[in-house]
This record gives structure tokens, C-alpha cells and sequence, in this order.
């Protein structure tokens, strides 16, 4: 299984035989979220237990991408983001209810195993052309990659950051602490970052992902949803 930016590239590329001209198809609102101003940093321990996590905004209108497009999803994903002066914070959860079947596979750093995954791709100068993905395994194996020109990935990239991950009898959890320094943003009071929060369930070979990716459109950042209330940073 692919990263998702190669994956969606690699669907697209199946898709470029020639086709009649359609209508241009009005354009669908863009899914957005707000963060939450962290007062006291989460422990990073792969738990929701933290104050800011309580008063964060879920994030639930996942759906299948990949192999269908618009799917409803298998199980439910919850996920919230928040930050403070130095951090971004994003806590997910990919509820499973036969735990025992998540495939537990210890990996090295930017292997992409053939396991569970979680991953939060960014657009923090939100020029729907740039961003960084960060993703990790149920066993806390982490990847990382560079994104340019709305597709191009640059796994030879690697951000200093941190994940934390547990599986309980709810299915699994990913808890991720972004330095605002691993970032590119621009020097403005009040910041919207471009977001998208996707998950692999490899036992049956489905990727899920908020906002909806649409295989039929061009590129990948600028599908991505919005976060917004991100202040004084």
C-alpha cells in the first residue's frame, strides 16, 4: 500500500484516457474545522484524557476514498486538532471492533508496512500547492514526506516531531505533536491551514480520509479541508 499522496497520484494516472467534454461542475464547499487553543500542552501518550481534548471540535465526516470513491466508512473516525505558541496538535481515533485483528508490525522510520495507518497531511502556508504528511502504524512506526507542486513527494524528508499510539478495546489511537517550526506559514495574525486526517484499515484494503479525496480530480493539497482559528502563533 502506497502513501497517500503516491496513491492518489498512481489512481489519477489510470484515469487520463480521453474523454467527452463536460460541463465544469460547480464547486463543492470546502470541509473546515476549528482548532482549539491548547492552555496546557497533552501528554503525548496516544490518550485523549487532556483538557484540550475535551474541548476540541470533533472531526467525524469521514469517507472512503480508495477503492471507492464517496464510500460510506467501514467504522468510525473521530478526530480533533488543537495548538498553542509552538505546537499543533492532532489526536485521532479509529475505532475497530475486532481490535485483536489490527496487524501489529514493528517498521523502521518511512517504511509504509502492510498494517493500519493514520496520517495528517498539512498545508500551513495554505498555497493548495505545498504541505508535509505525517503518519504512523498502530505500533508507533512513523513516516514522514515533503509535498510540492500540489503532488510531488519528497520522502527523503524528515521533520523532527512526535506520535503516540495505543490499541485498546475500542481499535486504536493516534495522538501527533507538530513543532510549528517544522512548518511554513505566513506572518499574519490569524492563520488557516489547509488539513486533511486519513486512515488505512489494511485488512480490507480501504483508505478513508476528511475531507472526501476525489480520485477524479486533479491533484491532492488543494483537495484538502480547512482549519481555522489558529491565532498569535
Amino acid at each position: 500500500m502506497l502513501p497517500v499522496v503516491s496513491a492518489v497520484l498512481a489512481v489519477l494516472s489510470l484515469q487520463n484516457a480521453p474523454q467527452a467534454p463536460a460541463a465544469p461542475a460547480a464547486a463543492p464547499p470546502v470541509a473546515s474545522s476549528r482548532a482549539v487553543r491548547a492552555i496546557r500542552p497533552p501528554a503525548i501518550d496516544g490518550k485523549d484524557d487532556d483538557d484540550v481534548w475535551r474541548d476540541a471540535a470533533p472531526i467525524t465526516d469521514f469517507h472512503e476514498w480508495d477503492p471507492r470513491e464517496g464510500g460510506e466508512p467501514r467504522y468510525r473516525t473521530v478526530a480533533k486538532v488543537a495548538y498553542d505558541d509552538r505546537n499543533l496538535y492532532v489526536f485521532a481515533r479509529a475505532f475497530d471492533p475486532e481490535p485483536a485483528t489490527i496487524r501489529r508490525l514493528l517498521s523502521r522510520r518511512d517504511d509504509f508496512p502492510a498494517t493500519d495507518h493514520l496520517f495528517v497531511i498539512l498545508d500551513s502556508y495554505h498555497d493548495h500547492r505545498t504541505g508535509f504528511e505525517f503518519g504512523v502504524t498502530p505500533d508507533g512506526g512513523k513516516w514522514d514526506a515533503s509535498v510540492s507542486n500540489d503532488g510531488d513527494e519528497d520522502q527523503s524528508w524528515d521533520g523532527v516531531w512526535d506520535v503516540a499510539t495505543t490499541v485498546d478495546s475500542l481499535g486504536w489511537t493516534a495522538e501527533f505533536r507538530i513543532p510549528l517550526s517544522q512548518l511554513r506559514y505566513a506572518n499574519t495574525p490569524t492563520h488557516t491551514f489547509g488539513v486533511a486526517i486519513g486512515r488505512d484499515i489494511n485488512r480490507f484494503k480501504e483508505r478513508l480520509a476528511w475531507p472526501q479525496f476525489r480520485r477524479t480530480q486533479a491533484g491532492m493539497v488543494n483537495q484538502l479541508g480547512h482549519i481555522e482559528g489558529i491565532d498569535g502563533i
